[in-house]
């Protein structure tokens, strides 16, 4: 299937294989946030109307299967496709046709990346954390390490900025003196990257671009609602 960039003329191999690179390797690890940004986009050209409440539902069930597929390692990025966006928009208009070109309505390829990139940098930073935070928890004495994963979480679950400060405040009352040890400084040091982890989760939002193009404003595209959509469903993609 041809690229979405494809023009009239063939481009060299050589230099084709140069800009390519290790492309299609590195975008295996966006799969899952690519479609999961997808879903949210597909919801929000639903609302709008520029999906049928059909071609919706069968878009959406591609997209699980492509998440699924490629949890078995059965979903595979080729040279030919690039990058991992082109590779699920074409599995899309392959599986379901029309229903498949709609997705790219009103969406600039910029749009998918950053949406992509933020996904899976909250799985990341969402599963850092809680690695961070078991570890750390585990080089505390029993009591002290079960109420600093208790004051962790809530850290992470706060949606005030305040209070997580002060859930952390609290947490690190628990951490030792990092002068007194080795172990006490590393226990210190991973418990402020802990901290720091959580403070990124709200940097990586799931954002629309910063201007809206003419094409979004002359078909009425609502990026906010997508933005919202996929925001909601961030949790999920870890990488891998």
């Amino acid at each position: 299937m041809a690229k979405l960039w494809e023009k009239t003329y063939t481009l060299h191999g050589l230099m084709e294989a140069f800009t390519v690179g290790e492309d299609p390797a590195l975008d295996s690890r966006l799969v899952n946030a690519d479609c999961v940004a997808s879903m949210a986009h597909a919801a929000m050209l639903r609302k709008i109307g520029i999906l049928s409440g059909t071609e919706h539902e069968a878009l959406h069930a591609e997209l699980a299967r492509i998440i699924d597929r490629n949890g078995r390692g059965e979903f595979a990025i080729s040279k030919s496709d690039e990058d991992v966006h082109t590779a699920i928009e074409n599995h899309l208009v392959a599986a379901l046709g029309n229903a498949g070109k709609k997705i790219h309505t009103g969406r600039s390829r910029n749009d998918q990346v950053l949406a992509a990139l933020r996904l899976w940098s909250r799985g990341f930073l969402f599963a850092f954390h809680a690695a961070g935070l078991a570890l750390a928890g585990r080089l505390l004495p029993a009591q002290r390490g079960t109420l600093y994963l208790y004051l962790g979480q809530r850290a992470m679950d706060a949606q005030d900025p305040v209070l997580a400060a002060r859930y952390y405040e609290q947490a690190f009352e628990l951490v030792p003196d990092p002068e007194t040890g080795v172990l006490a400084a590393e226990t210190c040091l991973l418990a402020r990257d802990v901290e720091g982890a959580r403070r990124m989760v709200a940097q990586a939002r799931v954002t629309g671009s910063p201007s809206a193009t003419s094409l979004e404003i002359l078909q009425g595209l609502d990026s906010l609602i997508a933005s919202r959509d996929a925001s909601s469903r961030a949790a999920a993609p870890a990488p891998r």
